[in-house]
């Protein structure tokens, strides 16, 4: 199904590159080479205008594959400053400096969104098939799903010649992440990982494992004393000089771990304020992530390492080593100061 032995690009938003393992990362693991282009809060424009980028900077050809989890309709994407920013989900934005209510009464219009991504997503479909390059569409939700009614399943009137021009499109499109996995009801995975619930005894508990013995092994002079004995404080044979030098040592362990900790603060910051609900955060976990990639395409096939990798990370993230990886965990991004 796949050619592992040539180059993976893939493209998306949070459900594409975010603080732990996506479905683009467990797929990346068995290709030659792997680049993820995915972005947090990115919409479909500016996930077009990446893949673009992409194919024309690394001469993407028949013998690579290019993979997209498109994303909702409802975002904005705008080039400032020599940057891309993005608005996220406009319909749930509070207080945002760019996109704030003004704009969102003035230029948000479903329909007008809706045909606007349609529209990017079959030129890239051309694009792609033009430059006869191997592709697969994914979703966030489905395309179908945002043209009906509710939940009676009759496509809108108001959206119906939007659904019949662009039908072929939506064909290309594989089922979306919501209602493969979600059953098309977010509550249907509980629990869920949750910042919210990581105090500041974990992030002590996180600091004491990396402040250990092997790190003031590594640091400490030939006649300091053991570690054991730098914990209780017991320098009295040390010279004046030793005991200079631990003082120092303690300044500068005080200093990193103060570093770890802003760290970490800024780190649970950020992502609280992206994803954190009642029930914690709703972005699939590697478990779910692989479910989502069987259920798509039925024949790949995973080996042992990678799903003991899976598991792994989501034992982690659903408990108290959520820190470890919310500090450690980096996609294959290519650099954003890199691109256009």
């Amino acid at each position: 199904m796949f050619n592992y032995s040539g180059r993976l690009f893939t493209f998306g938003c949070s459900f594409t590159s975010y603080n732990w393992p996506t479905w683009a990362d467990i797929l990346g693991r068995k290709f030659s080479y792997y680049e993820n282009w995915g972005s947090p809060k990115a919409g479909n424009q500016w996930i077009f205008n990446s893949l673009v980028e992409c194919v024309l900077k690394n001469d993407i050809t028949s013998s690579d594959t290019v993979m997209i989890m498109w994303t909702g309709t409802n975002r904005v994407d705008a080039y400032l400053n020599k940057k891309w920013v993005h608005s996220g989900n406009l319909v749930n934005l509070k207080n945002d400096e760019l996109f704030d209510k003004n704009y969102i009464k003035k230029f948000f219009d479903h329909r007008g969104f809706l045909i606007r991504d349609l529209a990017s997503i079959t030129a890239a479909m051309h694009f792609l098939e033009s430059k006869k390059i191997p592709y697969h569409f994914l979703a966030l939700s489905s395309f179908d799903e945002l043209l009906k009614w509710g939940d009676d399943n009759i496509i809108s009137p108001e959206l119906s010649d939007v659904y019949e021009l662009y039908q072929q499109t939506i064909k290309k499109i594989n089922p979306g992440v919501f209602e493969v996995i979600y059953n098309s009801e977010w509550l249907s995975r509980l629990p869920r990982p949750n910042l919210k619930k990581i105090t500041e005894k974990h992030i002590e508990n996180y600091i004491k494992k990396e402040s250990t013995i092997i790190r003031y092994n590594q640091i400490k002079g030939c006649d300091w004393p053991s570690f054991n004995d730098y914990c209780l404080g017991k320098f009295e044979n040390c010279t004046a000089l030793i005991k200079k030098e631990l003082k120092e040592y303690k300044s500068a362990e005080q200093k990193y771990i103060k570093k770890i900790k802003d760290g970490f603060n800024k780190g649970i910051n950020s992502a609280v304020g992206m994803s954190a609900t009642v029930h914690g955060d709703f972005h699939p976990t590697p478990s779910e992530a692989l479910e989502y990639l069987n259920k798509t395409f039925p024949t790949w096939e995973i080996d042992d390492e990678t799903k003991k990798w899976v598991d792994d990370y989501t034992t982690k993230i659903l408990g108290d080593d959520f820190l470890e990886v919310l500090q450690t965990w980096k996609t294959s991004n290519v650099n954003l100061k890199d691109r256009l």
